[in-house]
């Protein structure tokens, strides 16, 4: 196949549209995009280099591998190595062992798997630090070429020449129908399927076996469509919000621009022929593998590190991101891409070594969860400190099935008569300790019972997660009908509701239909519930008790205790603590609270802010120990801390009706 300088044009818009975006340009907002032209190139490429083999009878099926894997194995697996140097040198225990098991599926070609199974969305805030997020890509690559050459010599040699152009064409146009029912279906989860991808590839491949030479386009015409299309690909950069059910008809789009970029480039013609043909963006193409490979794990890096992103930060990292790539190309991708070595060798040494090598070190992270000691005694204290007292209860008694019975969820005093049970999602779980020590001192036996991200409220329904509208959380309903089951037929002094309750603000509440909700329309159904579960518990006899959320973290604070231990600086206590905490006040929730504290009298309000705010400012840490785990949920030791001083502040509530 004769060298298109144009083709190298295109990858350099591919490659430039998926670096805007990743910078966080907001006018390239759908820069993702990039990917999508990648993959019609290479369907057209791979299809038409592997056609022209077996027509011309030399084709080689190990061969194509061997090649292919000389081509991009020696650059990625030297991205793997920095990668994991910079996950040693700087990523926490729990960090680092979440990027060996990312590592794992790259290395195996099972990135994309990996980020569906765990509903990463791609472009989302906490995906913004993962070092190997962007090899999904290229997995979905290998996973095409593991049947694409089979395929077609299977078709070349079983199918007549004049029905395969017909065939290609009826298989991507049911890629393309099965894409879009799994995009309606599992939205969140789509962007990563090869079964998604398939139409996109498969459209350069209609591009390969068709013959399109034949169309005569002049000048003119060709220039007109050329810039319509590149017109249609820049637009399509600018919408925002189409990632979440993506691949849809705008990738359909997309692929329809691209490949008549293609066609039009071959007669080597026209005004975007030669602006494709650009010695600039020739050479950006020429490198956009490279460029591709190593810009993300240098974001990644920078914004684990909490650099504040400005243009100095995105001027920084593409400068690096140029210096990088180019010693790639010249020094990894360029001298290896012409080795001629047989398969079996070139398996061994570019898929099986490093695929062993990395499961291995990922068994030994793991089993030393994390290498705590990488950043000296004192982080090893602090994390060891932070997870004392940890609750027993917690394996027992959080994200699993339970009937509520298993004394190991019974916490406070186990041997009292007066009983307690303790409800809610994954923050009445951090609250475990809080209420162990109150169940103590009131002489409760407090059984404990949460679920994750679950709004624990009777005949109620939600989805897995706000704004993702692809399943709903039966186990959640289910699980909760069960906890209001046990209020009715057990006469419990208190029932306390613990929940992150502004998680729950947005669009989640469904019905058994997975209908969707409007925010205001979900709200109501939350209120509703609300009171539905008051009302049982109240008709029980029981005392309601909310337990309202510790206020958010503040934004400076984990950049700021991060900093400090990645780079091995000395902490000083509450160096941190510099930026007034967020009123709450103004939460959704709050006028819901106010208009139940009317209804129902009886009812007991806890607020870990009493104890934990002054009123301009809120405790960041306990004895030079962080409050918080993470983003929103407080250590095992922060737990034990706020109950014992909510005691000494506020007394205790559970007291009330006990004594």
């Amino acid at each position: 196949m004769n060298y298109r300088s144009d083709i190298d044009g295109l990858r350099a818009i591919a490659v430039l549209f998926v670096l805007f975006f990743h910078a966080g340009f907001t006018f390239f907002s759908s820069g993702f995009i990039g990917v999508d032209i990648f993959f019609v190139i290479s369907g057209y490429l791979i299809t038409s280099i592997i056609n022209t083999s077996i027509n011309n009878g030399n084709f080689s099926l190990s061969e194509f591998y061997s090649r292919r894997l000389w081509r991009l194995q020696p650059s990625f697996i030297a991205a793997l190595i920095f990668t994991m140097i910079i996950a040693v040198i700087l990523y926490l225990p729990s960090d680092f062992k979440e990027y060996m098991t990312s590592a794992k599926y790259a290395a195996s070609f099972m990135s994309n798997i990996y980020s569906a199974r765990n509903a990463v969305q791609y472009g989302a805030g906490d995906t913004m630090t993962h070092l190997l997020l962007h090899t999904w890509s290229l997995s979905i690559e290998w996973q095409w070429y593991l049947f694409l050459p089979p395929g077609l010599l299977l078709v070349h040699r079983f199918v007549p020449k004049r029905f395969i152009g017909v065939i290609t064409i009826a298989l991507t146009l049911l890629a393309l129908i099965i894409c879009l029912f799994l995009s309606a279906h599992y939205p969140s989860k789509s962007y990563y399927f090869l079964s998604c991808r398939l139409f996109e590839l498969m459209t350069g491949s209609c591009l390969a076996v068709l013959n399109y030479q034949k169309l005569k386009l002049n000048k003119h015409l060709g220039s007109l469509l050329g810039l319509a299309s590149l017109a249609i690909l820049a637009y399509c950069t600018t919408r925002t919000n189409i990632v979440y059910g993506y691949p849809n008809y705008t990738s359909v789009i997309v692929s329809i621009a691209v490949a008549a970029l293609i066609i039009i480039g071959s007669t080597g013609k026209g005004v975007t022929t030669k602006l494709l043909s650009n010695p600039v963006l020739v050479f950006i193409g020429t490198l956009s593998y490279s460029l591709y490979l190593w810009h993300w794990p240098i974001f990644a890096t920078a914004r684990y590190l909490d650099i504040r992103e400005n243009a100095t930060f995105i001027v920084v990292c593409f400068v690096l991101t140029g210096i990088t790539a180019y010693l790639s190309f010249i020094y990894i991708e360029k001298p290896y891409r012409i080795k001629k070595v047989g398969l079996l060798k070139t398996v061994v040494l570019l898929v099986l070594t490093p695929l062993i090598i990395t499961m291995l070190l990922r068994t030994l992270v793991r089993n030393n969860e994390g290498f705590t000691d990488r950043f000296g005694k004192e982080y090893a204290t602090v994390l060891a400190k932070s997870n004392e007292p940890n609750s027993a209860q917690r394996k027992y008694c959080y994200d699993i099935k339970t009937d509520g019975d298993n004394k190991k969820c019974i916490m406070g005093d186990n041997k009292a008569i007066k009983t307690a049970l303790l409800i809610g999602d994954s923050h009445a779980g951090h609250f475990f300790n809080f209420f162990n020590i109150l169940g103590k001192d009131a002489h409760q036996a407090i059984t404990t019972l949460s679920r994750g991200a679950c709004l624990s409220l009777p005949n109620y329904y939600q989805f897995q997660t706000s704004g993702q509208y692809d399943q709903i959380n039966l186990s959640c309903h289910d699980e909760s009908q069960k906890y209001y089951a046990k209020v009715k037929n057990n006469k419990y002094n208190y029932v306390i509701i613990a929940q992150r309750w502004d998680l729950y603000g947005a669009d989640i509440s469904t019905n058994d239909k997975g209908k969707i909700y409007s925010v205001i329309e979900s709200r109501e159904k939350i209120s509703t519930a609300l009171n539905e579960a008051l009302d049982i518990i109240v008709k029980a006899g029981s005392t309601p008790v909310i337990m309202k959320q510790i206020a958010p973290l503040n934004s400076h604070y984990p950049g700021c205790i991060k900093q400090h231990t990645v780079l091995r600086k000395k902490y000083i206590p509450n160096s941190c603590e510099t930026v007034p905490i967020r009123n709450q006040n103004t939460d959704w929730f709050i006028p819901i609270f106010n208009q139940l504290q009317v209804k129902y009298p009886t009812l007991i309000f806890i607020d870990p802010q009493d104890a934990r705010c002054n009123g301009k400012k809120c405790l960041m840490e306990f004895d030079g120990i962080p409050l918080f785990a993470d983003d929103n949920h407080i250590t095992a030791y922060a737990s034990q801390k706020l109950g014992e001083l909510y005691l000494q502040l506020k007394g205790n509530p559970l007291k009330e009706v006990a004594e």
